[in-house]
C-alpha cells in the first residue's frame, strides 16, 4: 500500500486513478529495470538467448498489467490485485539473480560492473523502502534518494562503457594501420620482385 500512499499524496488527485498508478508503478519498475539492463549491456549481443528471455518477461508484465488493470476496474478489488502485483515482483529475484550469474559467465567488465551497480542500487532502495515502512511514513525522499544514486552509478557505467569504445577504435585503427603498412610492405618486395 506504499505505492498507494505515496499516489494519494503526490498522485493525480482522483483516488480511483491513484489506486490505477500504484499498481501500475509497482509493476513498471521492474520493466524499466529489465528494459535498461538490455539497453545498457547490450545483450542481443553480449547474451542473445537471455535478451529473448527478458522480452518475454517485459511482455508478460505489460499484459499482467493490462490484466490487473482490468480486473481492478471491474471488481473493484485492489487487494488481491495488490497481492498478485507483489507476488510478481518477488519473482523477480530469482529471474534477476539467474540473470546477474549468466552476465557473470560473460565475464565483460561491463556485465561485471553492471551487477555491482545493481546490487548496490537494490541494497540502498530496499534498506530504504523498509526505513521508511518502519517509521510509517509516506514520503518520496527514499525514491529520490534511489533515482540519484541510479543516476551517479550508471553514469559512471556509461561514461565507463564510453571509454571502452574508444579505446577498441583505437584498437582497430591501429590494427588496420599495421595490416596496412604490412601489406604495403609485401607490395614493395613484389614490385621489387617484378623490378629485377
Amino acid at each position: 500500500m506504499y505505492f498507494e500512499a505515496i499516489s494519494v499524496h503526490y498522485g493525480l488527485g482522483n483516488p480511483i486513478l491513484n489506486q490505477y498508478l500504484a499498481l501500475s508503478s509497482l509493476l513498471l519498475i521492474s520493466i524499466f529495470f529489465y528494459q535498461f539492463a538490455r539497453s545498457f549491456l547490450q545483450t542481443p549481443t553480449l547474451i542473445p538467448k537471455w535478451d529473448a528471455w527478458l522480452e518475454r518477461i517485459i511482455f508478460a508484465k505489460l499484459l499482467l498489467i493490462a490484466g490487473l488493470l482490468i480486473y481492478m476496474y471491474l471488481t473493484f478489488d485492489k487487494e488481491s490485485a495488490y497481492r498478485i502485483a507483489k507476488s510478481m515482483l518477488f519473482l523477480d529475484i530469482p529471474i534477476v539473480a539467474v540473470f546477474f550469474f549468466e552476465l557473470y559467465k560473460t565475464k565483460a567488465p561491463l556485465a561485471k560492473y553492471f551487477i555491482a551497480a545493481s546490487s548496490f542500487v537494490f541494497v540502498i532502495g530496499i534498506s530504504l523502502f523498509l526505513w521508511y515502512n518502519f517509521k510509517d511514513q509516506v514520503s518520496l525522499l527514499p525514491f529520490f534518494l534511489i533515482f540519484v544514486v541510479h543516476i551517479l552509478v550508471f553514469s559512471l557505467g556509461l561514461g565507463y562503457q564510453l571509454r571502452l569504445d574508444q579505446q577498441e577504435k583505437v584498437r582497430e585503427k591501429e590494427e588496420k594501420l599495421r595490416s596496412q603498412k604490412s601489406l604495403n610492405q609485401k607490395l614493395a618486395g613484389v614490385n621489387a620482385a617484378i623490378g629485377r
